[in-house]
């Protein structure tokens, strides 16, 4: 009897150990899987966190961007030199290189890394001294009187050279000679306007150069330039591949040891000439340097503009002084008549002065 009721006791309690070890399996997986499940929705959660926060980063830096890229035009009605004595609206505004590196010149109209140098440049101004948006830059200043002179052949036997050397500022376009031509057309040049061809053919001639004779003239040329500026006036967009020759220019010149600043417009000068002028064609070099010189020069006096290929008196005249080769004036980019007649209208207003008739006899 005793044995029966031992060997029940132990039948029993064999089956509540394994009914407890059963229970407490199931909590224990209950508890792992309860675990699990609030682990992973923190982790979830910190993941939707991390994302939302880094799309408020990405957000916030794109907007930064924005910001940088049109902060100058929104916060500056006008850009003036230091002084504050010049000042030009934001988009006409030519921008020159002051003494920095060719590594630091980057040749590019965004502006997207400008940032002022002053804290309190957030609010919003008639007019910003160019060297509190960016030290490195500096522009144009006021100046009494200006030449501007063009390449046509009716500056041949002017003796123009000395009245146009007697001016504060001279611009030229496109490397125009002077060397063996400075009776007519003076050996001054305080900034030269090149455009894109201009541009190709310098970067070509001095850093690929495959004709000796073509690189000492290009060379003679930036020679000429002494202390003076080179100015890009076309467009520049980020990636644009004139940036880079630009660039390798600026070094290329900064190697040799020449002393010649480099320069852009804040936008693309042709096109901001065109609607100046009110112009269907687009407007020539001369016209976008005398869109630039309105805004600096009290006096502007025009030379060697002059787009026919016979001179009042019916003699020949070569479309480039330089150039003896009789060529075609017409070109389906500028209407050249138009232009003059323009430069004429503001010639009898007395907007500016424009020479056609040789300086000495």
């Amino acid at each position: 009897m005793c044995k029966l009721i031992t060997v029940s006791i132990l039948f029993n309690m064999d089956r509540l150990s394994k009914l407890h070890f059963g229970l407490l399996t199931c909590f224990l997986v209950s508890a792992v899987f309860i675990f699990v499940t609030q682990e992973c929705k923190k982790t979830t959660a910190m993941i939707e966190t991390a994302e939302e926060s880094g799309n408020e980063l990405r957000v916030s830096k794109k907007q930064e961007r924005k910001q940088r890229e049109f902060d100058v035009r929104k916060m500056c009605d006008k850009i003036c030199d230091r002084t504050m004595q010049t000042c030009f609206s934001t988009d006409i505004t030519i921008f020159v290189y002051k003494n920095a590196e060719p590594k630091h010149m980057l040749f590019e109209q965004t502006f997207g890394k400008w940032k002022s140098k002053e804290e309190g440049f957030s609010s919003k101004r008639k007019q910003c001294p160019i060297n509190e948006i960016d030290s490195s830059f500096e522009t144009l200043t006021k100046q009494p009187k200006c030449a501007i002179v063009g390449n046509s052949g009716i500056l041949l036997k002017s003796k123009c050279g000395n009245e146009i050397n007697k001016h504060n500022y001279v611009m030229r376009a496109n490397m125009a000679e002077t060397e063996g031509f400075s009776d007519d057309v003076g050996n001054k040049t305080t900034l030269m306007m090149i455009n894109v061809e201009m541009t190709t053919k310098i970067f070509n001639d001095t850093i690929f150069p495959d004709n000796s004779t073509v690189y000492e003239s290009i060379m003679d040329n930036l020679r000429s330039l002494n202390d003076s500026i080179l100015w890009f006036a076309k467009g520049l967009p980020h990636g644009s591949p004139f940036s880079k020759q630009l660039h390798d220019i600026a070094g290329y010149v900064k190697k040799k040891n020449l002393n010649t600043r480099f320069a852009f417009s804040y936008k693309t000068a042709g096109g901001l000439a065109k609607k100046r002028w009110k112009m269907e064609a687009y407007p020539s070099s001369g016209l976008i340097m005398l869109m630039a010189a309105e805004t600096f020069c009290e006096e502007i006096t025009l030379y060697g503009f002059y787009p026919y290929e016979k001179n009042p008196q019916g003699a020949p005249v070569l479309h480039h002084y330089y150039d003896p080769r009789l060529v075609n004036f017409s070109t389906p980019v500028h209407n050249f008549d138009n232009e003059h007649k323009f430069l004429q209208s503001l010639h009898k207003k007395g907007t500016i002065r424009l020479v056609i008739d040789p300086c000495e006899s």
